[in-house]
């Protein structure tokens, strides 16, 4: 193995090094030669499927040489979504939980590094649930702060990326006087990445303008964003991303007059009028494709439904609503996007196949 170029084994490390980060660790462990010609390689897809191991691979990028730390694409978990089934979850004894402080009870908890029978005895041991809950905003702001410095490392080479959004529920104690610790994407510069999936949970309106605006966050490159439960995000994105042509709203519970009109300016923008005096000019002028996945039926004949209605006759939108007899979509969850996610990276379309979706 070790009599072939080393020119050959870095190609073949870089088609190899598609599956996450498996690939790569296994390479490093073959031997010294192999680590060293795939090395550059190792951390080019990189998925974070545990929410502890996201402060050991920060660590472990500040202490790699910046040619070697080039990730391409990068997949994190929300911290609070139970781990995939593949990865076991630890089984804490009542001896260890005695001997934890509470801020490694509240990770234990919160990151789902549990067996299902250890989660309310570790909630007793806390004496109020404002305590609880204050220990809990902490772990969260923490964890938050270390996504955004993993952003600030990998910013330069990423090219797709899935990353959750925190939840406002967790940080409530913490603003405005932290505000910055709500959205981990503040004030970054991502010259090519091309496509974007944020995972929500939702964004309240009062939470809205707190969020990156033109010259804090910067999308040069984007051509794909897929907004998973947080659609509202829209209203402040569509500024940063005049290149997108591609749209996907997914978990989609509801849809403000101003989402629907910057929807409808993307699919169908009209020129001036005598009635109008004016362009429906969008944000978004190269939109070849929305995909809109909403949680329900539109059965209803709410202005919403009516709406969308509207927005599925144009030959760019995709509204994919379940069936009568459903009445509810199956939720998009972390499972979901790193199924597309690892699809996108082999080359296949993911979550824009469009024969799929229909």
């Amino acid at each position: 193995m070790e009599g072939l170029p080393a020119e050959i084994w870095m190609r073949i490390s870089s088609l190899a090094c598609t599956d996450g980060g498996l690939t790569g660790r296994s390479l490093a462990r073959v031997s010294r030669y192999i680590r060293s010609v795939s090395d550059p390689f190792r951390l080019q897809n990189v998925a974070i499927l545990r929410a502890h191991q996201l402060d050991a691979f920060a660590n472990m990028l500040q202490s790699t040489p910046p040619e070697r730390r080039r990730v391409r694409n990068l997949f994190v978990v929300n911290p609070c979504s139970p781990p995939p089934l593949d990865l076991a979850r630890m089984s804490i004894s009542q001896h260890e939980l005695s001997s934890m402080n509470k801020k490694d009870l509240v990770r234990a908890v919160l990151f789902h590094r549990y067996r299902t029978e250890d989660p309310l005895a570790i909630r007793k041991m806390f004496g109020s649930e404002a305590e609880w809950f204050e220990e809990v905003g902490e772990v969260y702001v923490e964890w938050t702060r270390t996504l955004e410095r993993v952003l600030r490392i990998v910013a330069q080479d990423v090219e797709t990326m899935i990353v959750p959004l925190p939840s406002p529920f967790y940080v409530l104690a913490r603003l405005p006087s932290d505000a910055t610790s709500f959205q981990p994407l503040h004030d970054i510069n991502f010259p090519v990445l091309q496509e974007l999936s944020l995972l929500g949970p939702g964004i309240p309106p009062q939470f809205v303008s707190m969020c990156p605006r033109a010259g804090e966050l910067q999308l040069p490159s984007l051509r794909r964003l897929h907004l998973v439960g947080c659609a509202e995000l829209l209203t402040v994105l569509t500024g940063l991303i005049p290149l997108v042509t591609h749209l996907r709203l997914t978990n989609v519970l509801y849809l403000g007059r101003e989402i629907l009109d910057i929807l409808q300016a993307a699919a169908s923008p009209r020129r001036p009028s005598p009635e109008d005096g004016a362009d429906t000019i969008s944000e978004m002028p190269s939109i070849v494709r929305i995909v809109i996945v909403p949680v329900f039926s539109l059965a209803s004949s709410g202005h919403m439904s009516r709406q969308l209605q509207t927005l599925a006759q144009s030959s760019k939108v995709i509204l994919l609503e379940p069936s009568l007899q459903l009445a509810f979509c199956k939720i998009y969850g972390a499972a979901d996007a790193r199924d597309d996610w690892l699809r996108r990276i082999a080359g296949e379309e993911g979550c824009w196949e469009v024969e799929s979706l229909r």
